[in-house]
């Protein structure tokens, strides 16, 4: 069998990495997207952390990322180190009708 042409292998190979190029632009706009959707970046808690205080619940902190939505509001956003805790399953039985 005889090996495949070299402009043949050429071709596979540019339509690859344009292919990489491409799919890679798309992620970088969709996350673009998602950030104009969440709105500008207030405040971070490397440096100077924003403190949010709600008078109604009597609470403060300082969320790891301050988000301000188009309307104004800010929108707190912690990012966790470590996945979640997976729900138990099985400890306790549904409880069954009589």
């Amino acid at each position: 069998m005889d090996p495949p042409p070299l402009n043949l292998l050429l071709a596979l190979v540019v339509l690859a990495i344009g292919l990489a190029i491409a799919l890679g632009a798309a992620r970088s706009l969709r996350a673009r997207r998602r950030e104009g959707a969440l709105g500008p970046l207030v405040a971070a808690d490397a440096g100077a952390p924003m403190t949010l205080r709600s008078a109604r619940y009597r609470l403060s902190g300082r969320p790891d990322l301050v988000r301000q939505l188009p309307d104004g509001r800010l929108v707190p956003i912690e990012v966790k180190s470590r996945p979640g805790r997976r729900p138990r399953t099985g400890s306790r039985s549904p409880p069954t009708a009589c």
